[in-house]
């Protein structure tokens, strides 16, 4: 009777999302998956936006299907950082992440053939949950992430990550400064469209991008005024060169 009464629960919740989202009606067991995370370098600035890589691979030689959502979309993931070694894990949540919570988007669901593996990253960034950088002091920061995959609860949990967090030094430093004194922390990735901002923002990124042309944090402003200025022919600064 449980079961029945999970498989309808199921089958409600796919009509809240609409025909196009997929829910999985039978269990998978985590056992025959593996959740893994990396960056692709150990060290970064404070204020630096952390690019974290998801891998996920059947374990079984057959091809599984389910909510297999590896991004910041679709409210299946959780990210957990701790900067005191361990001992306790505080949530990150990016904008992205919390609109997902909200309006509870989906899409289709995801095979991955027997044998194979899926992969996608995010950036880690700005956290809506403290109003700040993710990483805003130097240090040690461990990352951890838990992928929930269907409406029965199931889950994994991947490795721990351990990064260090500098202090930025000459350009870097001035361009951290520029960036927090003009209020552009949240426009440092893709999800800078999801914030509210206006044609001064815009300006003001460009006028990052054109003084700090070495500084590490540029090509992540860029990336934000990609996002920002797509189909936005309604502010100025996104059609000027």
């Amino acid at each position: 009777m449980a079961r029945v009464l999970m498989i309808l629960l199921g089958l409600l919740l796919s009509g809240v999302f609409g025909t196009s989202v997929g829910v999985s009606q039978t269990g998978v067991d985590p056992a025959r998956l593996q959740f893994t995370i990396s960056t692709e370098k150990e060290t970064f600035l404070v204020g630096e936006p952390v690019r974290l890589l998801f891998r996920l691979k059947s374990l079984t030689d057959k091809d599984m299907t389910s909510d297999f959502w590896l991004s910041f979309d679709f409210d299946r993931l959780r990210v957990w950082i701790s900067g005191d070694g361990g001992r306790s894990f505080e949530p990150y949540v990016s904008m992205a992440m919390k609109i997902a919570s909200e309006k509870k988007r989906g899409r289709a669901l995801v095979t991955i053939k027997a044998g194979e593996s899926i992969e996608a990253f995010e950036y880690i960034s700005f956290n809506t949950e403290t109003n700040g950088f993710a990483f805003p002091h130097q240090g040690r920061y461990l990352i951890k992430v838990t992928l929930f995959y269907n409406f029965f609860g199931q889950r994994l949990d991947s490795n721990t990550v351990d990064i260090l967090v500098v202090k930025p030094t000459g350009v870097d430093e001035s361009a951290l400064s520029f960036i927090t004194n003009n209020g552009l922390e949240y426009f440092l990735t893709p999800e800078a469209r999801l914030f509210p901002y206006d044609d001064n923002t815009v300006r003001r990124l460009k006028e990052f991008v054109g003084l700090f042309p070495e500084s590490t944090y540029r090509p992540f402003a860029e990336l934000a005024l990609q996002a920002m200025c797509k189909g936005r022919f309604d502010l100025p600064s996104c059609t000027e060169p």
